[in-house]
């Protein structure tokens, strides 16, 4: 849904970054940033099917004969009794199919390959399995895409009923040396699905390590019980990631997808705007999430990109806090930590405020430090550096006031479909690329080696970037964020 651009809280569209305090080196900056921004437009670029298509080619592209790319999205889980957690689909899934189903696999093929299942003929290199249509089950849980609607619907060569999946696989692997799957998480919260069990599944960890041999003999021992007479893959095929083929093309954003970013962060900048408007003391934490969430939907976003860190004093002392129920205490500081996820991506925007309205001296004193780290850390950002390089650059800053021992946590991280996106500490930026630069002070309540009105201070201060050819693009940077921006707004 396209946001009304007269609502009485929006900002300009395009805002350059002129904060007082940035350095000189930053003014150059704001031509680029002007020349990219007035190219993305207010409302979203829907990222079509033919879009979605030309992704899989691409990753056809890098396979050889022999090799397979296996794909998963999970299945719905319960929440409690029986009512269901939101679905959201595997990103790399999502990804290469633009399809939100669940209960669903994708299996891209290195040649074509040629089969029969019980009276239909297929041949292609791009399989997708999806649940069939249900008259009863969908009158109340929605309408299914189905097999017969699938290819034309989302330009894929072949969709298949996900019943006969496991029938398929054995024909789909002959002749495989090399298999590409999305099993190899570090962490395996999610449950067993039934799509795992008929391929690469989940395996439970052996003193903390995910044992990769122990599914790779599940695979093949059902490989062997599904063949009918079919040669089964040979003892030397490969199992590699599928991270290696997908997750470069996810890190380097297209013009598409950086319009949808640049959507998302604008829906997350409304919701921060209403909720700075309205923060005072005897708020309660839930209040103002309360704020935020509500403008995220009312503006088109699907979701949260993550759970909402809602933080008032010390609570913002712990990094990840959503428990989000405390009253707001004159005085103290209020951290928003939060990102709307509009078609599949994700802004993450964090801003810390007074919740009186004016920033005491010691807290005044202090996130200028957080402007002045950010400062540094986006003139540093050019094509070539790395997150771990931008992470050193804030730390000297903040050595430089005394305060390096109280950031806790790392600089920046990738941005996309995920908040914490695809892509290494130790990756080049290039352009395309999205990171976030969020500097943070957390000073414990029971610190002795600084005056008592530092005790108990957690702040944070994050904003979006988009790597280009001449530097670094705030796309946050409508959102107010310097000490005064934020006074004269709570004083509205």
């Amino acid at each position: 849904m396209v946001a009304d651009q007269n609502s009485h809280h929006r900002l300009p569209f395009i805002k350059l970054l002129t904060l007082d305090n940035y350095p000189e080196e930053y003014a150059m900056l704001k031509l680029v940033s002007l020349l990219v921004l007035i190219t993305l437009s207010w409302a979203t670029a829907r990222i079509t099917p033919e879009i979605y298509r030309q992704r899989r080619a691409a990753v056809r592209a890098q396979l050889g004969p022999g090799e397979r790319i296996v794909l998963l999205t999970e299945t719905v889980t319960i929440r409690n009794g029986d009512v269901e957690h939101e679905f959201r689909p595997n990103s790399d899934f999502w990804y290469l199919t633009g399809f939100g189903e669940p209960e669903a696999a994708l299996v891209l093929t290195g040649e074509d390959v040629s089969f029969s299942l019980g009276d239909q003929d297929y041949r292609g290199n791009e399989f997708l399995f999806l649940r069939e249509k249900n008259p009863v089950r969908e009158r109340w849980t929605g309408i299914h895409l189905g097999a017969e609607r699938a290819p034309g619907a989302l330009l894929i060569d072949h969709a298949l009923p996900i019943d006969i999946f496991t029938d398929a696989l054995p024909y789909l692997m002959q002749g495989t040396g090399t298999i590409y799957v999305n099993l190899n998480r570090d962490k395996l919260e999610q449950s067993l699905t039934v799509l795992a069990e008929a391929t690469l599944q989940w395996v439970p960890k052996e003193n903390g390590v995910f044992i990769i041999a122990d599914a790779v003999r599940r695979f093949r021992k059902r490989l062997r019980a599904r063949t009918r007479g079919i040669k089964p893959p040979n003892w030397k095929i490969a199992y590699k990631s599928t991270d290696e083929i997908i997750h470069p093309m996810r890190l380097r954003k297209s013009a598409s997808e950086l319009e949808v970013l640049q959507r998302a962060v604008d829906v997350t900048g409304d919701g921060l705007v209403a909720a700075i408007q309205r923060v005072h003391p005897g708020l309660y934490e839930y209040q103002v999430q309360a704020t935020i969430e509500y403008e995220f939907k009312d503006n088109g976003a699907q979701r949260e990109g993550f759970p909402s860190i809602v933080a008032s004093g010390p609570n913002a002392l712990n990094l990840h806090y959503s428990e989000n129920s405390r009253q707001l205490q004159s005085g103290e500081l209020l951290l928003m930590d939060v990102g709307a996820e509009v078609d599949m991506y994700t802004a993450d925007v964090a801003r810390t405020v007074p919740v009186s309205g004016s920033f005491s001296p010691t807290q005044r004193e202090l996130y200028g430090y957080l402007l002045e780290v950010q400062a540094a850390a986006a003139a540093a950002l050019k094509p070539g550096i790395t997150i771990n390089e931008l992470n050193q650059v804030a730390r000297e800053v903040l050595e430089e006031k005394g305060y390096d021992q109280y950031f806790i946590h790392n600089l920046s991280h990738w941005l996309g479909m995920d908040v914490h996106d695809v892509g290494r500490k130790a990756t080049p930026a290039e352009p395309g690329m999205i990171l976030t630069i969020e500097p943070g002070i957390y000073i414990p309540v029971d610190d002795q080696a600084v005056p008592q009105s530092y005790r108990g201070i957690g702040m944070r201060l994050e904003d979006d970037f988009l790597v280009t050819e001449k530097g670094a693009v705030i796309l946050s940077g409508k959102i107010p964020r310097t000490i005064e921006e934020i006074e004269s707004l709570m004083k509205q």
